[in-house]
């Protein structure tokens, strides 16, 4: 599987509101006992620990998981814009906090509504051509807790070198049309960013900015295919660690 291609996270979000579009979902992530058709994928992955990743949620439409998303403040949302694109209107969106295990609500998760979506003002619909991130603001500020907490953005103009051990999470197939079988955990895959020129070469003839990184595998031993709709985590960027 070649290097997979995701937003920089230092991509300045413009100020312009944009109203939730209609679009068909994506296949979501059916509670048990249904048919269970993941968004994404994550080869070569693990399963996460409990509360490794406290700043991870899940966006679902009508109770069922769709997408994934950051907590990056008390009462925001980072998660991509073909996701939030995806919702006919804001009241079949809800987020789950705290939950690695999909539809298990322990005594500390939280789910809540969003009030407002904003999209980046270059998305146009066509992931890799840029600007897919959207921000969702919460109804109400998040109380933090040893399962719920913000992600450690990185400062605007850091800069990721080529092999920084990045982390990416999902509820995403576990390879290609295999799905995450129950109970649904979180998972989690370490890739590396791949320089931007080699990532062209990849990628031809997608305009590859360098505005966006470029990260995985070129052998395809491991790594995330389409939109994970989770994170990336740069080592280096984030708590010093590579």
């Amino acid at each position: 599987m070649p290097p997979r291609l995701t937003e920089n996270l230092e991509s300045p979000l413009g100020p312009q509101y944009t109203s939730v579009q209609s679009r068909p979902a994506g296949d979501p992530v059916s509670p048990p006992g249904s048919s269970f058709s993941p968004e994404a994928c994550i080869v070569g992955g693990t399963v996460a620990a409990p509360r490794q990743w406290p700043w991870q949620v899940s966006l679902r439409d009508q109770g069922q998981h769709v997408y994934g998303g950051s907590l990056i403040g008390h009462r925001w949302v980072l998660t991509t814009a073909h996701c939030v694109s995806s919702f006919l209107n804001l009241q079949d969106l809800s987020i789950q906090l705290g939950e690695a295990v999909l539809y298990t609500s322990p005594r500390d998760s939280v789910s809540v509504a969003a009030i407002r979506v904003i999209q980046h003002p270059s998305f146009n619909g066509d992931t890799l051509q840029g600007g897919d991130m959207a921000l969702l603001k919460l109804v109400r500020p998040m109380p933090f807790s040893s399962t719920i907490r913000t992600i450690p953005l990185a400062p605007p103009g850091s800069d990721f070198p080529t092999g920084t051990l990045c982390w990416v999470t999902s509820w995403g197939d576990i390879r290609q049309n295999v799905a995450l079988p129950e109970p649904h955990r979180l998972r989690e895959v370490d890739v590396r960013i791949v320089g931007l020129e080699s990532c062209r070469r990849l990628y031809p003839p997608e305009p590859i900015t360098k505005e966006m990184l470029c990260a995985g595998y070129v052998q395809g031993q491991k790594g995330f295919c389409e939109s994970s709709g989770g994170q990336v985590r740069a080592g280096p960027a984030l708590k010093g660690d590579a």
